[in-house]
């Protein structure tokens, strides 16, 4: 295999996982963040009660942990990805 088509197939393969870190992303916001990419109302309007604390240490958790945990996995897909096409012999 040539080196352009081990760096088309590396580049694309970066951008794929970037594609689905976007996706899996919006998914997050909307199913365990609750951020709606259109106006909701909750359910329980305007008597909503306030979150506990392990509540709220688990919402502050939730904003706080997707990125670095998205770079950590990006570090090791990336060691794999050049691992696969013979760039690392490790």
């Amino acid at each position: 295999m040539s080196d352009w088509a081990r760096i088309a197939i590396r580049y694309t393969a970066y951008l794929s996982f970037a594609a689905a870190a976007l996706v899996i992303w919006f998914f997050y916001m909307i199913v365990v963040l609750g951020i709606f990419p259109f106006p909701v109302e909750p359910a329980c309007y305007p008597d909503c009660p306030e979150p506990r604390a392990w509540e709220h240490a688990l919402m502050i958790l939730g904003i706080a942990l997707p990125l670095p945990v998205t770079v950590l996995v990006f570090v090791f897909y990336r060691r794999w990805v050049r691992r696969l096409l013979g760039y690392q012999n490790d």
